[in-house]
C-alpha cells in the first residue's frame, strides 16, 4: 500500500497535537518510546521491512495551511475525550487509540516503521494544499530559507526562516499555526 505523504504528515501532526495537549509539549518522545516498548519489544522482526520510498516520506512533512486548522479542530474533540478519563487508564487508551488511528493511514505492515522513524523529529512543512512538492531535505538552506521567506508563528509572531526552525518552534511551543507577512518599513 502506497500512503501519500500528505496522509502521514496530517497523521504525524494529529499524534504530536494531541500528545502535547494531552501531557505537554515535550512528551511526543515519551510516548513514542512507550508504545514502541510495550506494543512492540520483541516483535519487530515479525514486521517486513520499509517499503521502498516509505521512510522518506516521513522525512519533510508537508502539511497544508487549510489542513492545520481542521487537524487542530479534529484534536480538541479528541483531547476533551481522553481528558474526561481517569489518568490511570488514559494512557492505556491512548496508545491503543494512536495505534488504531495509525494504523488505519499506513496498514499494519507499516505501523512499525512509521512509529521508529516518522514519529521521530523530522520537520514540517507548510505548504499551500496537500498535494503539493515540498523542497526535498537534499536542497541547500539558501533554497529553503527563500520558501520560508517572511513566514512567522501565528500565534507569538516569532519569524522562521527554514522548515527546520518551524519545527523546533513546534516542539518548545507547541504553535504550528504559521502565516506569511510583509515587512513595513
Amino acid at each position: 500500500m502506497q500512503v501519500p505523504e500528505h496522509k502521514i504528515a496530517a497523521l504525524r501532526l494529529f499524534l504530536h497535537l494531541l500528545i502535547r495537549d494531552l501531557y505537554g509539549a515535550g512528551q511526543i518522545t515519551r510516548i513514542r518510546n512507550l508504545l514502541l516498548r510495550t506494543r512492540y519489544l520483541g516483535l519487530r522482526d515479525n514486521f517486513p521491512s520499509p517499503q521502498e520510498g516509505f521512510l522518506q516520506l516521513c522525512e519533510l512533512s508537508p502539511v497544508a495551511h487549510e489542513s492545520v486548522k481542521e487537524i487542530e479542530f479534529d484534536v480538541s474533540i479528541v483531547a476533551r475525550s481522553f481528558l474526561k478519563i481517569k489518568e490511570e487508564y488514559r494512557e492505556i487508551l491512548l496508545l491503543d487509540f494512536i495505534e488504531q488511528v495509525a494504523c488505519s493511514v499506513v496498514g499494519v505492515d507499516q505501523l512499525f516503521s512509521f512509529f521508529s522513524v516518522c514519529m521521530s523529529k523530522h520537520p514540517y512543512a507548510l505548504v499551500s494544499n496537500p498535494g503539493e512538492r515540498i523542497v526535498p531535505p537534499e536542497t541547500s538552506a539558501e533554497e529553503q530559507t527563500d520558501e520560508l521567506k517572511n513566514t512567522r508563528c501565528a500565534v507569538c509572531h516569532q519569524v522562521v526562516h527554514s522548515h527546520t526552525e518551524a519545527q523546533k518552534h513546534f516542539e518548545q511551543t507547541g504553535h504550528i499555526n504559521f502565516e506569511p507577512f510583509r515587512d513595513e518599513f
